[in-house]
């Protein structure tokens, strides 16, 4: 069932629906929901929890923040009104053509959580490839990556981690608390077994950032994008 969905037709998931598949691999999501109106917004917030992150939904937006369509540490019903507000006039003007399918409402992860990068990229002589690497603003200033072919062991994954420079803040730098690296090394089990089921559909995909919280706490994957194979 899980594969008719995801393999009807060549569009990239959203991503919502990203996210909705790692779950069923035990990649855990964010309490999240959508809505269409300002009054909806600060009902569902309320429901979810303050804080809470709000952002665009839209298949012509991709890069939310760059047209301010991302707000984040919302605290009050009043300020997910206002919120919803901005968002919505934020996307016109930067894409007045742009299909809103409405504004994201989500939990918002704490700031104690360590950002990596966790994905599959398709290589045309081995097929799906893990890829695992030090997330946030760091990304593009280290190039700190892992790649690997699943299906991947507990054990492999525990290596991975360790092998990047990365692995210093997740074993707590600096009197920073331990993060959860056994949650993490199970979600690049989980995601290698997700690579191999969709070995003939999978394009790519990339959970950016994947929140690895204090040890004992989990882990959650806050963005993701999966494109089918055209």
């Amino acid at each position: 069932e899980l594969r008719q969905k995801f393999s009807a037709n060549s569009k990239p998931l959203t991503e919502i629906e990203s996210r909705e598949l790692l779950s069923v691999y035990g990649i855990r999501r964010p309490k999240e929901k959508i809505t269409s109106t300002s009054a909806d917004a600060a009902r569902i917030a309320d429901e979810i929890g303050y804080p809470v992150v709000m952002k665009i939904l839209s298949p012509d937006i991709q890069h939310k923040t760059e047209c301010g369509g991302v707000k984040v540490n919302i605290k009050t019903p009043e300020e997910a009104i206002d919120a919803f507000e901005a968002i919505i006039h934020n996307a016109h003007v930067y894409n007045q053509d742009a299909r809103i399918e409405g504004v994201i409402i989500q939990e918002m992860i704490p700031s104690d959580s360590v950002e990596v990068i966790l994905g599959v990229i398709h290589d045309p002589a081995f097929g799906p490839v893990v890829v695992y690497g030090t997330g946030g603003i760091m990304v593009e200033l280290i190039k700190d990556s892992v790649l690997a072919l699943p299906p991947i062991t507990k054990k492999e994954a525990l290596e991975m981690i360790a092998e990047t420079r990365g692995a210093k803040l997740l074993n707590g730098f600096r009197g920073s608390e331990k993060s959860d690296i056994t949650a993490l090394a199970d979600a690049i089990v989980n995601l290698s077994f997700l690579a191999r089921d969709f070995a003939d559909v999978i394009a790519a995909l990339e959970i950016n950032p994947l929140m690895v919280l204090p040890d004992g706490r989990g882990v959650c994957a806050v963005d993701a994008l999966f494109e089918r194979k055209k």
